[in-house]
């Protein structure tokens, strides 16, 4: 049974995303799903004594909105496939979202984004890129103009020669099995590949078939731009890996230029770091 955590602020965005991806799941999912439903709030900056009055209350009415979030839920997708739990934690949301990692073993975190451009929410710094930029967790963000809908092809971005025995990549490879779709591995070439040893890796690791296109390092927006052009990929999933130079580059050289492609709901999935204060 698969854990997944869902960050809401009860916007409309936020529960689009969520009732897309839980029919993809109900439809396309043998197994139930744990769902946890986690708002997150700060502490209002009063006297003390008032303080924690009012911090009580926000507490209260976080508990209320997500019951009532919890029985439209329900009403919709009913309760056999969903087992449903409801979180009101105070903090920053990548502080609590680690915190809770540290009880409970969760498989993807599910973000609605408010604006239609995924990439330009993650390059403004706000709670999504923070989320990001922190947490150790698979993240998968929908924009809010985007029915989610069951992925028939998935474009994974990354240096493939430099997975070796990547724990993370093993990760990307189990998260993206959930979508049982047809995955293209789009690598990111550099001067020093001299051949195509990636693909002996590929082999270990995913089960299914699969497809793949390199991708100049000098000229990545170019060809992942090619890429999705000439093809129907609709979900991008990206492996972040800190400590890889090309993805460095990639990240620093490209992703204002990859906002024009982030139509896309976007999954990130992490190398192991900490979160910090």
């Amino acid at each position: 049974m698969r854990t997944i955590l869902f960050l809401t602020n009860f916007s409309k965005a936020s529960r689009k995303a969520l009732f897309g991806f839980l029919k993809f799941s109900t439809e396309n999912i043998s197994e139930s799903i744990n769902l946890i439903l986690l708002n997150t709030y700060t502490r209002p900056q009063t006297g003390q004594g008032l303080m924690l009055s009012i911090t009580d209350i926000i507490e209260e009415n976080a508990i209320a909105d997500l019951k009532q979030e919890k029985k439209l839920i329900e009403k919709e997708f009913g309760k056999d496939k969903i087992n449903i739990q409801i979180e009101a934690r105070q903090g920053k949301p990548y502080l609590v979202i680690e915190r809770l990692c540290e009880s409970i073993n969760i498989d993807l975190l599910l973000i609605g984004i408010s604006s239609s451009n995924v990439l330009k929410e993650l390059i403004m710094g706000n709670v999504p890129g923070q989320i990001i930029a922190n947490t150790t967790i698979p993240t998968l963000l929908i924009p809010e103009n985007l029915d989610f809908v069951k992925p028939q092809k998935i474009a994974v971005a990354a240096n493939l020669n430099s997975i070796g025995e990547s724990l993370a990549f093993k990760r990307m490879v189990d998260v993206l099995s959930i979508f049982k779709s047809d995955l293209v591995f789009l690598h990111l070439k550099s001067e020093l590949d001299k051949n195509d040893s990636y693909l002996e890796i590929l082999s270990k690791f995913v089960k299914s078939e699969f497809s793949h296109y390199s991708i100049d390092v000098n000229n990545i927006y170019q060809g992942i731009t090619d890429y999705l052009n000439e093809n129907d990929s609709n979900l991008i999933a990206i492996l972040d890996e800190k400590e890889d130079a090309v993805y460095k580059l990639y990240n620093q050289n490209v992703t204002k230029k990859l906002t024009s492609l982030a139509k896309y709901p976007f999954i990130v999935v992490h190398d192991n770091r900490e979160a910090t204060e």
